[in-house]
């Protein structure tokens, strides 16, 4: 998606420069830009991957039905992680975008959120697009437990 963002950004620079005796070299710097962007935004996926395939610190949490989860907590902090890989079958671009828009839609969570145990999300802070931390708040309605933020 972000590639496609690019494209246009350099489609508009390019109709914008129609009219301008030397165009070339603000097109190339145009292309320069978007070129750094490309390799930020490149380098920050791959951090993320990595930080995905990573065993440091993690905890396996369960592992069933084709889905791992992991936790570790956050040294020095109350902030627990989670993550859960699994593979989608037959998974097109459009399913991709609605799976994602349930993690960016943070207000929503507790609607699809299993068990109906959720109460409500907070976001505490947004990294990037593809980082955030969020507060759940969470009651498993069992009397032993008392309500929790996760």
């Amino acid at each position: 998606f972000d590639a496609r963002t690019l494209v246009q950004k350099l489609r508009a620079f390019e109709s914008s420069s129609s009219n301008d005796p030397n165009p070339t070299a603000k097109f190339d710097d145009a292309i320069q830009q978007l070129m750094e962007e490309v390799i930020t935004q490149s380098d920050h996926v791959e951090s993320l991957l990595h930080e995905l395939h990573s065993d440091d610190g993690w905890m396996l949490a369960k592992d069933k039905s084709g889905v791992t989860v992991h936790y570790r907590r956050d040294p020095n902090s109350p902030i627990h992680t989670v993550r859960a890989v699994t593979t989608f079958d037959n998974f097109s671009p459009k399913d991709f975008v609605r799976f994602c828009s349930l993690f960016v839609e943070t207000e929503c969570m507790h609607l699809w959120f299993p068990g109906g145990v959720m109460n409500g999300a907070n976001v505490l802070s947004w990294h990037s697009k593809y980082s955030k931390v969020i507060q759940l708040h969470i009651s498993l309605r069992l009397p032993m437990v008392s309500p929790r933020d996760a």
